[in-house]
């Protein structure tokens, strides 16, 4: 009997991350009373105008806020790296107070109620001690995907994730992507497997990815998005990745 449940028993791999996409990051901050520009970072493959990215700011700090942004403003341009400005709401200014600005990959939305905004895009925050004038050390946060390579299964995958802090993964929709081929870029097609984050305000943590059939010498990606899940067959790709990573599998020795 024991020779026969160890026949049926998933199949151990080995699993080698091949490339990550950056990190994505905010730095570089200049905030002054009628703006606050940071440098920013996106993963590969991103088109900020195309694909609505903005950057927020909201009063208080570290963690981004689920209430209305004391600014904002579009990222321009096409190119995943360059510099963003937030200006200040109802012709307020910034003080010298603590602010955290966000990168998001995707614009602000409605919540249930279908009239109070939320923000469920935010990729990157950096934390602004004392605001304009400051010269306190800014705090950094991003988003990033990765694998429990101890529990790599031929049927199944454990993945770790990272948000900023304050965002709350399944409110947002937020989810895990994969496909069954190493993408150049991760935006073009939907992904065929997808998992939601359903641990509520736990915007670091690990999540269980069952029904695969991994192949060993093959080759995977997979995306950690901000907001879209579920997907609707046939409907376009979401392009609110946060991070991505592709890897290979091979038989455990």
């Amino acid at each position: 009997m024991s020779n026969e449940k160890d026949l049926k028993a998933p199949s151990k791999l080995t699993a080698t991350i091949t490339s990550r996409s950056p990190v994505p990051s905010l730095s570089q901050v200049d905030i002054q009373p009628y703006f606050v520009q940071a440098a920013f970072t996106s993963p590969d493959g991103n088109f900020p105008a195309p694909n609505n990215n903005m950057v927020f700011v909201w009063d208080g700090g570290p963690n981004i806020s689920a209430t209305t942004a004391a600014g904002q403003g579009t990222v321009l341009g096409t190119l995943k790296d360059g510099t963003a400005s937030a200006s200040p709401t109802g012709g307020q200014n910034f003080f010298s107070s603590d602010y955290v600005m966000g990168y998001s990959v995707g614009p602000s939305g409605l919540g249930p109620d279908k009239k109070t905004v939320t923000y469920p895009n935010i990729a990157a925050s950096i934390y602004i001690p004392g605001g304009v004038g400051s010269t306190q050390p800014t705090q950094a946060f991003g988003s990033s995907i990765d694998l429990v390579l101890s529990q790599v299964m031929a049927t199944s995958l454990v993945f770790v994730y990272g948000f900023p802090p304050g965002t709350n993964p399944p409110v947002n929709g937020a989810f895990i992507g994969l496909w069954n081929q190493n993408l150049t870029s991760p935006y073009q097609t939907a992904p065929q497997v997808t998992v939601p984050l359903q641990a509520p305000n736990q915007w670091t943590g690990q999540v269980f990815m069952p029904g695969l059939r991994l192949s060993s010498g093959m080759q995977y990606t997979a995306a950690l998005y901000t907001s879209g899940y579920p997907l609707t067959a046939g409907a376009t790709a979401p392009t609110t990745i946060a991070a991505w990573i592709t890897f290979q599998v091979v038989n455990a020795l």
